[in-house]
């Protein structure tokens, strides 16, 4: 067949932020007799392509939590990528919440930079950090329909129809049963402390509140609910200077739980009668990124936590690591869930081993790889056998790896892990190679005697490039 009658498919497969990865059916080699096809998979390798996608379970940097009634618990992601909310049996994303599992909302009712959650009698209460607003969210409509200014809020706490929140420059104090904010004094020891406060915790009596800024501050909250304006005590801490997260026990007010952000630590720590100070603790953590289990608690700068006052159980945002991790009230590890959210180009990896490792389609293609970028640099010449051989050229923007044969898909299977982010998104990139290597004078997998083998371009990418026209001149032959 001569290269004038060649006919070259271009198939884009652009990888969705929002979706899941997986396969799709290509394409036949021709339809009559065992004639293979030819698919020369081209992979993307911009910079762009090292971006995190958060789909499905995985959690990107969060830095609150919250149980709701059911035990389901919501995930406050970092900047503005939205509240999550998990369902504690499965650990799988309920997509019945916000959109597709995420609450982002607008407005003042935007969830930018979660610090602190806390759901009551139905509804989400959040500090939004940088939006500088304590909002609502209805969980059962999904609106928020109430929000409060505050200059970066960084806590909330609920007990007993009170909500308490503290902010750089004011206290906020709510009657949740009412719906009527309470005025209270924010100054002296209150004010010092609590304006740049990294946690705090209200008692499951309502009769004590609990600030941590390097040491661990206390005061009593009296009849009006409003919390003394002078420290009860004041004291250092296991958890070190920095503790992101504290919670109260739901039925012991000596016993409260706090996170150590620089040790990667949950503390379980007891007061003593009196509450004007630390009689023990007892700690689980160490740090690691990988998964935890029962013998052996793993955490990488965890941040907020939240306890289910129901079924006794705490849940820990992990930062870092990007999970949230379960315990008992005695610290006993339970689950995990969420984890690293992926790359677009891990995503990619996966699709393409999902592709050459499915025998129902290996069996009649042949597949070639390479990865493209910035530049043009095309193909000439290999050197070495047909499946381990080299490319000229084959630079780090652009290689041809894997030539299309029987063995290339086995080939791609045990190469593609290899290949990482970086360039830019040139189009004539990906085109000039295929072109020069389809139409090679003797290097070309297309078989010239045979009129009815049929030759694949199948490129993946985020969706990004320059040099579009080009690119499709010089592939359409």
């Amino acid at each position: 067949m001569k290269s004038k009658f060649l006919i070259i498919h271009v198939l884009i497969l652009l990888l969705s932020l929002a979706g899941n990865v997986f396969s799709k059916a290509l394409p036949p080699g021709s339809g009559i007799g065992d004639v293979p096809a030819n698919v020369l998979i081209l992979l993307d390798k911009s910079g762009s392509m090292g971006a995190r996608m958060t789909s499905g379970a995985a959690i990107y940097y969060p830095e609150a939590v919250a149980f709701d009634s059911n035990g389901d618990i919501y995930a406050g992601q970092y900047h503005t990528y939205g509240i999550k909310k998990f369902t504690y049996a499965t650990k799988a994303v309920d997509s019945s919440f916000g959109t597709s599992g995420i609450y982002k909302g607008t407005g003042n009712c935007r969830s930018y930079y979660p610090r602190a959650m806390k759901v009551h009698n139905g509804y989400l209460y959040v500090a939004a950090y940088y939006q500088h607003r304590v909002f609502r969210v209805n969980l059962s409509t999904g609106v928020c329909d109430w929000n409060h200014s505050g200059n970066y809020p960084h806590s909330v706490d609920i007990q007993n129809n009170i909500l308490y929140s503290l902010n750089s420059n004011n206290l906020l104090v709510r009657n949740l049963s009412t719906n009527t904010s309470i005025s209270c004094s924010y100054s002296g020891d209150l004010r010092s402390q609590g304006r740049y406060a990294q946690s705090m915790t209200v008692d499951h009596n309502g009769a004590n509140m609990y600030l941590h800024r390097s040491s661990l501050y206390g005061f009593t909250i009296g009849a009006n609910k409003c919390p003394s304006t002078t420290k009860s005590f004041s004291t250092s801490t296991p958890m070190g200077s920095y503790s992101f997260g504290m919670k109260m026990h739901p039925t012991d007010d000596s016993i409260l739980y706090a996170t150590s952000y620089y040790s990667h630590r949950i503390y379980k720590v007891v007061l003593n009668s009196g509450k004007t100070g630390i009689q023990s603790s007892t700690f689980k953590g160490r740090l690691s990124r990988n998964a935890s289990t029962a013998s052996s608690i793993n955490m990488y700068y965890p941040r907020g936590i939240d306890i289910d006052a129901t079924n006794n159980r705490i849940a820990v945002a992990e930062y870092i690591k990007r999970t949230v991790q379960i315990f008992d009230l005695n610290l006993g590890f339970i689950k995990e869930i969420g984890g690293s959210s992926s790359t677009r180009m891990t995503g990619a990896h996966a699709a393409i081993k999902a592709i050459v490792t499915d025998s129902s389609l290996t069996s009649g293609v042949d597949f070639g790889f390479g990865y493209w970028a910035s530049g043009s640099s095309g193909f000439r010449s290999w050197s070495g056998n047909i499946t381990t051989g080299t490319a000229s050229p084959c630079t780090s923007q652009n290689c041809l790896k894997v030539r299309a044969h029987k063995g290339g898909a086995a080939r791609i299977n045990s190469i593609i892990s290899s290949v990482n982010p970086g360039g830019g998104t040139d189009a004539m990139a990906w085109a000039k190679m295929a072109q020069e290597y389809y139409t090679h004078s003797s290097l070309s997998p297309i078989d010239a005697n045979l009129s009815c083998q049929n030759s694949y371009v199948l490129v993946i990418g985020d969706g990004d490039w320059y040099n579009h026209s080009r690119a499709k001149t010089a592939v359409q032959i």
